[in-house]
């Protein structure tokens, strides 16, 4: 688990399999269990908090 798949979820739409496989793990159940012992959130809960799309869709709501 590296820098590099966190970026990928946090700074794009990919779907997690794509992100799994662009990191070289073959399942997508053994990297969330690595995202999440690494990174101490599940690949979805880090997307959430540090997307990059979140201050669009916040604006969204607020205009």
């Amino acid at each position: 688990m590296n820098e590099y798949a966190a970026k990928l979820i946090a700074g794009s739409e990919s779907n997690f399999g794509n992100i799994e496989m662009e990191c070289g793990y073959n399942s997508i159940s053994y990297f969330n269990q690595q995202f999440k012992r690494i990174m101490k959130v599940s690949p979805m809960t880090y997307r959430k908090k540090f997307s990059t799309n979140f201050y669009c869709f916040y604006s969204s709501f607020n205009n």
